[in-house]
C-alpha cells in the first residue's frame, strides 16, 4: 500500500477517535457486578479508590480508552483540612476558597479525589488532627471500565451550592436608619472642640509590648470555652489565635490584614495567642 495511502487512513481515524469523544454525552449508568473497583486512573494498574456496589447509579461524564469517568459515590473516602470549611452546624460546612485539594486519606501527600469550590456545601463524618472526613464534592472523580457499567435513563446529580440570605428592606427601615444617621452626624458637630493654634499635643508613645503582624484571617471554630474564635496566617504559613472583638475579627474574615497585639504567653504544644488592639483591612 503506497505511503500517503496509508498516512491518509491513519488521519481520518484519529478524526474519527476526535469526533467519537467530542460526541460523549454524560449520562447517569448503573454498576452491573458488585465490588468493581473504582480508580485513580483509566488502567488496570492506578491506586482503587474503593468499591462500588452492584445496582449502585453514577455519573458518566467522560470516556477514554475503555474507561468512563465518573463522579465518586457517597462512601468514597474523602478529606480536606479544616482551615478551608466554615462551619455551619456541627455536622455540616461550607468551603471557604475554590482550587484546595481533596485526597483520599488525611494527608498532604494522599492521592487527589478532586478540587473545591467556594461556596460548596459539605457533609462532615469525622474530624481529627486538623483534617475532615467528609462526603465526596462533586467534583470529585474516578474511572471504571466500561464493561460494568449499564446506561439508564435517569437525570445526572445536581450540584448543591449555598444560598446567600437575602432581606428585603423596607422604606420605614430606610427612613430610619436615614434620621438616625442624620441625628449622629448633627451630636458629632455639636460635640467638636477647637484646638487652640498654640496649644502643642503631644504624641502618645507606642505600648512596647505591641507587635505587627500580618497575615490573613480565618474562623477557627465555635466552642464553648475556646480562647478565640479566628486565627491568622501568616505569609511563612505561622498560624496565631487571634483575642479580640468578635464582630471585628467576622467582618475581616478571609481578608490581608495588618493586626496591631500583644503577644501572650502560650502554653506549651499550643498556638501562639495574640491580644487584638486594632485591625487594618489591606485588601
Amino acid at each position: 500500500m503506497p505511503r500517503k495511502i496509508l498516512n491518509a487512513i491513519i488521519i481520518l481515524l484519529c478524526l474519527g477517535c476526535f469526533a467519537f469523544a467530542d460526541d460523549f454525552t454524560p449520562f447517569k449508568g448503573k454498576v452491573n457486578t458488585e465490588d468493581i473497583n473504582l480508580r485513580i486512573d483509566s488502567t488496570v494498574s492506578s491506586e482503587i479508590i474503593c468499591r462500588a456496589k452492584k445496582g449502585d447509579n453514577v455519573d458518566i461524564l467522560a470516556q477514554a480508552y475503555g474507561w468512563y469517568r465518573v463522579r465518586l459515590p457517597k462512601y468514597s473516602p474523602s478529606f480536606i483540612k479544616d482551615e478551608f470549611l466554615v462551619p455551619v452546624d456541627e455536622k455540616t460546612a461550607q468551603i471557604a476558597t475554590s482550587g484546595v485539594n481533596v485526597r483520599l486519606m488525611p494527608s498532604k501527600d494522599a492521592p487527589i479525589a478532586g478540587k473545591t469550590e467556594q461556596g460548596e456545601i459539605v457533609h462532615i463524618l469525622e474530624s481529627k488532627g486538623g483534617w475532615s472526613k467528609i462526603e465526596p464534592i462533586f467534583n470529585s472523580f474516578g474511572w471504571v471500565s466500561v464493561k460494568f457499567i449499564d446506561k439508564t435513563d435517569l437525570p445526572l446529580d445536581v450540584k448543591e451550592i449555598a444560598k446567600p440570605e437575602t432581606k428585603v428592606v423596607t422604606r420605614e427601615e430606610v427612613d430610619s436608619i436615614s434620621k438616625l444617621l442624620q441625628e449622629v452626624k448633627a451630636q458629632i458637630e455639636k460635640e467638636k472642640v477647637k484646638v487652640p493654634e498654640k496649644v502643642v499635643v503631644q504624641k502618645k508613645e507606642e505600648n512596647p509590648e505591641y507587635e505587627i503582624f500580618e497575615g490573613l484571617i480565618k474562623p477557627y471554630g465555635k466552642i464553648v470555652n475556646r480562647i478565640a474564635t479566628h486565627k491568622l496566617v501568616d505569609k511563612n504559613n505561622k498560624t496565631f489565635l487571634l483575642k479580640g472583638d468578635r464582630d471585628t475579627l467576622e467582618a475581616a474574615t478571609y481578608r490581608k490584614v495588618k493586626i496591631k497585639g500583644k503577644l501572650l504567653d502560650a502554653e506549651a504544644g499550643k498556638l501562639p495567642v495574640v491580644e487584638v488592639s486594632s485591625i487594618e483591612v489591606l485588601y
